[in-house]
């Protein structure tokens, strides 16, 4: 079966202190994982890597082909002087939706 994603071998350190080292992982179609630790053993850290939103030290992840990965972050990182539409519709352009459909998914978000 093709995989997901296929981590392997990786490895991350922030200065001396090593999160994680070896790590294997295969994600498959219908896979269901949980990550369980102590807070700041790198679990996080780990899904970024995977999202390809940090960099792993060692290592290489590998995503199945036309592969698109949400990730939805611990912490909220929203401007403060923007209303939560201008927000949602930001968000959107960054995506690539034109204009008027970024105000159509905004308005039905908020709905």
């Amino acid at each position: 079966m093709a995989f997901l994603i296929n981590c392997r071998d990786l490895g991350k350190s922030f200065g001396d202190r090593t999160l994680f080292s070896g790590v294997n992982l295969t994600l498959h179609p219908g896979d269901r994982i949980g990550l369980i630790g102590p807070n700041g053993s790198g679990k996080s850290t780990l899904l970024k890597i995977m999202a390809g939103r940090e960099d792993a030290d060692s290592g290489q992840v590998q995503n199945r082909r036309h592969l698109r990965i949400g990730y939805l972050a611990q912490t909220d990182d929203f401007a403060p002087d923007l209303s939560i539409a201008d927000t949602l519709i930001t968000a959107l352009r960054a995506a690539d939706i034109e204009e008027a459909e970024a105000h159509v998914r905004a308005r039905t978000l908020i709905s």
